[in-house]
């Protein structure tokens, strides 16, 4: 699945897998969430969307199971 940067003050990418209906949300703060069962006309209204945190507010969120996934925490080189 390829991630596209959005311009956004909360998301900083989004990418969907329309096989499985699954939407991936980037959040600024490094949270991943995916989102399961999601129309593709969703995420396509969610690129056209003017604020695109206000649209997961108002049509993703709540609207479709979903789970967070768990960031690797990257090595520190000495």
């Amino acid at each position: 699945m390829q991630l596209q940067p959005v311009n956004s003050d909360q998301i900083y990418a989004i990418g969907y897998d329309a096989a499985i209906e699954r939407l991936v949300v980037v959040f600024q703060n490094h949270r991943i969430y995916q989102f399961f069962d999601v129309p593709a006309t969703v995420y396509h209204e969610l690129l056209r969307a003017g604020s695109k945190d206000q649209y997961i507010q108002t049509s993703v969120v709540g609207q479709y199971p979903y789970a967070q996934l768990l960031r690797r925490k990257r090595k520190r080189h000495r």
